[in-house]
């Protein structure tokens, strides 16, 4: 008995979702996509155009960007990646879309952080007006070391958004580098 062995590779890298956008070279580019972003095989980065309406009636496609459901961000209209693909090898396609990829999983990674940080300030913001509408005119030791350990709290919960923001524009900025599609895409 005969049994046919299966040589084909699989892919290990992030899949690349490309939904109504009639795009050249489809398959190599998710091929070469695929290279690029082979530690994140999991993933994937969606790319779809959405007709947007405007106020006047009028309407216009743009090329929204997202990586495992979280949006990344956009291109103001639908020509402008469709130019950018004629422009550019299917290789170099791949390649800024790997650089779009990473801007989402940094915003995917980045965007629970801040959540948590604003969720611990409005906690502890709520603790301390409490405090300090029971506080009133008395002067409680008990409250009072209440007040300070939340305005301490507090500063250090700005701090660490402020230096996270921080952090997240400048991986932001590293990964866009000269990429003409990673620094045309306006983020959400």
């Amino acid at each position: 008995m005969l049994t046919a062995i299966n040589n084909q590779q699989q892919s290990f890298g992030a899949k690349l979702n490309i939904k109504n956008i009639n795009m050249p070279h489809k398959e190599e580019i998710s091929k070469e996509f695929a290279k690029i972003t082979k530690h994140y095989k999991e993933d994937t980065l969606d790319i779809s155009a959405e007709l947007i309406f405007r106020d006047d009636g009028s309407a216009f496609k743009n090329t929204n960007f997202a990586c495992n459901g979280t949006d990344i961000g956009y291109l103001p209209k639908l020509k402008n990646f469709k130019n950018f693909c004629k422009e550019h090898s299917p290789k170099e396609i791949a390649k800024s879309l790997g650089r779009v990829f990473k801007l989402g999983k940094l915003t995917e990674k980045t965007s629970k952080k801040h959540s948590d940080i604003h969720k611990n300030i409005n906690s502890v913001n709520g603790l301390l007006l409490k405090a300090q509408f029971n506080q009133g005119s008395s002067n409680n030791k008990v409250l009072n070391n209440l007040i300070n350990n939340a305005e301490a709290r507090l500063a250090t919960l700005k701090s660490q958004l402020a230096s996270t923001q921080e952090h997240h524009l400048n991986v932001t900025n590293k990964i866009r580098g000269n990429d003409q599609l990673a620094n045309a895409i306006e983020l959400d």
